[in-house]
């Protein structure tokens, strides 16, 4: 752990005899320097702060020792530290490790925090992030609640669902969720239009304007009727037209339990009469219709083609991380080779050494042995030149 500690300054302590008072005595004078010098240093200390830790400092420890012992706030603030590099080294794993233990004790914004990670970590995982999403949508966290909304109307992590979508957007936005609610709006609005669906009064009023009284609706009102009832004998009360479309009138009508709900209702299950007075054109509606499954079928490409190059992302990410393993194992196969081959020139040379020191050995041992036979010869040659003299002199 870093801490605010500073070297103090080269310079700052004189030399005695440059500051040493005239007229007094040398006693005198090196006891007031003292304590001249020991003021200045409490000071230049005081306001550098020498030696006492940073406010971050022991907040992280105070963390740390908290998340150890298990609190779900400290553990998520812990997660946040590392996933930012707040007073620590920036670590996703410590991060994620984190994060985890507090979500398996239940802490929603943990449960969002980890959520994240998979959603957009250094390790994707869309099932991970919508399970997680979801743990933390149920119990209310708003911002889980617009991401799992995000990933259903996607279909990432699962399949396609506007339905669900909606449901998630809505529970966000009654919060007061300001992203939620812009994609509430535009969720009710793909809905709406593909077919037959009917928005709730609630939902309606998450997403309509509430600056002005005028602006109480979600689309201008085209013409107000009593009802309306199709060729196939479903009856809609109290019907307002919001907008005519070249295929039919989308629509606001009563609910029978109560309430406010939208409806697209098509021309060819409607009266001649109401076609007439719409202009519908059978050309135009089918028109109308090739055009839109033509957009919403380009729309689907281009969710396609976003997923595919997610895909694509995530398997070169996984490739690059494979061949950095690969790259790991042979530097450290080459290392391990080295080492080897190190110790083996090593072991050689010893062994060299060795035999040298050995043969050395025999050699200053042969070399003595040799003398040591000189010496007996010239001895034994002294004994017979005494031998032959004596008996010479007899």
């Amino acid at each position: 752990m870093k801490t605010n500690k500073l070297p103090i300054r080269r310079g700052i302590i004189l030399r005695e005899e440059s500051v040493k008072p005239r007229g007094l005595s040398p006693n005198a004078g090196a006891r007031a320097w003292l304590i001249f010098q020991a003021v200045g240093l409490f000071l230049l200390l005081t306001l550098r702060g020498y030696g006492q830790q940073t406010s971050a400092g022991i907040t992280f420890e105070a963390d740390r020792e908290k998340a150890e012992k298990g609190d779900v706030t400290a553990q998520d603030a812990m997660g946040v530290r590392y996933a930012t590099g707040d007073g620590v080294k920036l670590s996703c794993f410590e991060a994620a490790r984190w994060f985890r233990r507090a979500a398996e004790q239940g802490d929603a914004k943990a449960q969002y925090h980890l959520a994240l990670y998979y959603y957009d970590g250094d390790r994707i995982d869309y099932k991970q992030a919508a399970s997680w999403y979801r743990k933390a949508a149920e119990q209310g966290f708003a911002p889980a609640q617009n991401k799992l909304g995000v990933m259903c109307a996607v279909g990432r992590g699962g399949s396609e669902d506007l339905g669900e979508a909606i449901k998630w957007f809505r529970c966000a936005a009654e919060q007061g969720d300001a992203t939620a609610k812009a994609n509430l709006a535009k969720t009710v609005l793909t809905k709406q239009a593909s077919g037959s669906w009917q928005a709730d009064s609630a939902t309606l009023k998450l997403i309509q304007p509430q600056t002005t009284p005028q602006t109480t609706r979600l689309l201008p009102l085209v013409q107000s009727t009593n009802a309306i009832t199709t060729t196939d004998g479903v009856t809609y009360k109290s019907v307002s037209i919001l907008r005519v479309e070249p295929d039919g009138l989308i629509v606001e009508h009563s609910l029978q339990g109560g309430g406010v709900g939208m409806a697209k209702l098509k021309f060819e299950n409607l009266s001649a009469d109401l076609q007439q007075k719409h202009g519908y054109d059978v050309q135009k509606a089918v028109a109308y219709q090739t055009q839109q499954a033509a957009m919403q079928a380009q729309w689907r490409l281009d969710q396609q083609v976003q997923q595919e190059r997610v895909w694509a992302t995530e398997k070169a990410r996984e490739e690059d991380k494979f061949k950095a393993w690969r790259e790991m194992d042979r530097l450290e196969n080459v290392r391990r080779q080295a080492e080897a081959a190190q110790a083996r020139a090593e072991a050689e040379r010893v062994q060299n050494a060795k035999e040298d020191a050995e043969r050395e050995a025999q050699g200053v041992a042969r070399q003595s042995r040799d003398n040591q036979m000189n010496q007996e010869t010239v001895e034994q040659g002294y004994q017979i030149r005494d031998m032959w003299q004596n008996q010479r002199w007899k």
